[in-house]
């Protein structure tokens, strides 16, 4: 991303890195390192683009299921969730979750053709759930050989679709509490 059409998402950022210098939740060794890099990026953001296209989402103020639900309810609802994540929760509760927040009962995970960094402690998709979630191959991740890290969400909505990528996993830590979670969100 670049500030000159992402301003919003360099605010975003400048806004984490304040948060993680003043937010109890989280021991730093140096508040005025996450001050300055805050400053430095509102200061090249100033003469950016701000259309809400991209945003920075964090947990340190709601969880990024929370947040994710806001945006889709923007864009008339979700309508289509698929996801891409290494770790998922054993009941897929955080997948749960997500899809009864979005009032989205149509839900893909993907499943990596070369499997998941650390594929033998982690499921790659939920073993036991309420829901039988859907295993589906994602067309742009099936050629690449290497065992999947990569964090991707794509919520269609009746109104356009939300992109999330960053470091929250697929569970109910990563999606609504305990981890320190910053994801981008592309709005279209």
């Amino acid at each position: 991303m670049h500030p000159s059409f992402a301003a919003d998402a360099f605010d975003d950022g400048a806004a984490f890195f304040e948060a993680l210098a003043m937010s109890g939740a989280v021991q730093t060794t140096d508040g005025n390192a996450c001050r300055e890099v805050a400053t430095d990026l509102r200061k090249a953001a100033e003469r950016g683009q701000r259309n809400g296209q991209f945003r920075l989402l964090h947990s340190l103020d709601a969880p990024i299921a929370e947040q994710t639900a806001l945006y889709a309810d923007e864009l008339g609802g979700a309508t289509r969730i698929a996801v891409a994540s290494p770790y998922f929760d054993l009941d897929g509760n955080g997948i749960s979750k997500l899809a009864a927040m979005t009032n989205c009962d149509n839900v893909v995970l993907h499943s990596h053709p070369s499997g998941s960094v650390g594929a033998g402690i982690a499921p790659p998709w939920p073993y036991v759930s309420k829901q039988q979630w859907e295993p589906v191959t994602l067309s742009h991740l099936s050629g690449d050989h290497r065992r999947l890290h990569a964090k991707t969400m794509e919520v269609q909505c009746k109104q356009g679709r939300l992109l999330v990528a960053g470091s929250a996993n697929a569970t109910n830590a990563g999606l609504f509490g305990n981890n320190i979670e910053a994801s981008v969100l592309r709005v279209q």
